[in-house]
């Protein structure tokens, strides 16, 4: 499951920033497509902010991939 920011939907990131949040079980690659995500933001010109929360390293259990993508890094703050 992907959550984006709606406010920024259909818009140019000019001065904002984009909180991408990917959640999921273990074990379903979702350090996998956030590493693959950061990477092409990193390579399209945006600076990235990545936080892993890894609750259980059993298949099974629930881990998240957070990515804070800016234009700027003074705007790239922490995802909670």
């Amino acid at each position: 499951m992907m959550e984006l920011d709606k406010r920024h939907s259909g818009q140019e990131m000019k001065d904002s920033t984009l909180n991408i949040l990917i959640g999921g079980e273990a074990g379903q690659g979702l350090v996998t497509l956030g590493q693959l995500l950061a990477k092409s933001l990193v390579r399209s010109g945006y600076f990235i902010l990545v936080t892993q929360s890894y609750q259980s390293r059993i298949r099974g259990g629930h881990n998240t991939f957070a990515i804070c993508v800016g234009k700027d890094t003074d705007k790239t703050e922490q995802v909670p």
